[in-house]
């Protein structure tokens, strides 16, 4: 969906994040749910996108986003060191 002025959203950009302003690629932005905070809307991106990175392009596992329709589904065992952290929980 399209975005309104004053909507609570999370998002990325390659540069220039920490501003006031950003401009930044609508695809690379979501609305924060309604039961999460700024501070969750914050972290989430830092979290999942660390732990997609550590799972995807360091340890090897296939995107499943990207698998072709009607292959068959492999089941993956994950087992993660220090998983009290955001990244490790995630």
């Amino acid at each position: 969906g399209g975005f309104c002025r004053g909507d609570r959203v999370f998002g990325f950009t390659r540069f220039g994040a920490y501003s006031d302003v950003v401009h930044a690629t609508p695809e690379f932005i979501r609305k924060i749910p309604r039961c999460w905070s700024f501070e969750q809307g914050a972290a989430f991106l830092v979290n999942a996108l660390t732990a997609w990175h550590g799972l995807v392009n360091v340890g090897g596992m296939p995107d499943l986003n990207k698998r072709k329709k009607g292959s068959e589904r492999k089941s993956y065992v994950v087992v993660v060191h220090s998983a009290s952290g955001g990244v490790g929980l995630w």
